[in-house]
Order: structure tokens, then C-alpha cells, then sequence
């Protein structure tokens, strides 16, 4: 549904998107009542949104990974080290495993000032990126 370790580091550095007057949402496939439970669960403070028919994902551009993508080693050393922290990411039934992710930030209005599009299942963009867009 949500990469649960990305997930993690923007609820630890929600404080600092507050500062800076940003609003920080995250979008998943899963359904509401998996959002809700893993909100619950992981105390997010922010919004998790679901996109059952992927049209965000085709908005912004985001592609859809090979074999590779989804379970090469530097997918398998994220995931090792992700589930050594504690965040397993649970069954994908009614998702789509192959759809690729990434990171926005929007200006009011809609400008986009970053895009980032995931490479393969192990790319997300250091937290720190997105705070340093926003100024």
C-alpha cells in the first residue's frame, strides 16, 4: 500500500513540513480500511490517500517495474534493512505490485516544483530533498 519506511521517516519529520507551512499526504492502492489501520497503527499525522484506480499514478508519470525492479539486490539490502527496523510490508492482494512510486511537492496553485520518479521499488528520495525544495 505505502512504502511503510518512507512513510515512517515523513511522520518523524512532519515537524519540520509543518515549519516550513508545507501539508504532507501520501497515496497508496490499498483500500481505506487499510489506510486507516496502518495510520493507527505507524500514529501518522498526516492524510493517507487511496487511489484504487491509479490515476495519480498515471498523472504523474510514475512507471511500473521489471522483475529487476521490484526484487533486485538493492531492492533485497532496503528491504533487509527496512525489516530489521521493524516495518514489514505485508501482502500486496489488492494492489498492484509492479506500480513504481515517487515524491511531489506542489506550490498552491499546482506548480510543480519537485518530481521524483522511482527507479525501482528501493528509490525514494531522501526526506531531506523534499524539505530543502520547499526552502
Amino acid at each position: 500500500m505505502f512504502c511503510r519506511e518512507y512513510v515512517a521517516q515523513l511522520r518523524d519529520r512532519y515537524g519540520e513540513f509543518q515549519a516550513k507551512g508545507a501539508n504532507v499526504a501520501a497515496i497508496g492502492m490499498g483500500t481505506p480500511e487499510m489506510a486507516a489501520d496502518f495510520r493507527d497503527k505507524k500514529k501518522v499525522p498526516f492524510p493517507l490517500l487511496v487511489d484504487r484506480t491509479k490515476e495519480t499514478y498515471r498523472a504523474l508519470e510514475l512507471g511500473r517495474g521489471s522483475t529487476m525492479d521490484l526484487l533486485g539486490p538493492r531492492v533485497w539490502g532496503r528491504g533487509l534493512k527496512a525489516y530489521l527496523k521493524g516495518e514489514h510490508q505485508g501482502l500486496t492482494i489488492k494492489q498492484d505490485p509492479t506500480q513504481l512510486g515517487g515524491a511531489a511537492v506542489m506550490a498552491r496553485g499546482g506548480e510543480v516544483r519537485l518530481m521524483h520518479r522511482a527507479e525501482d521499488a528501493a528509490d525514494n528520495l531522501p526526506v531531506g530533498e523534499l524539505l530543502a525544495t520547499l526552502g
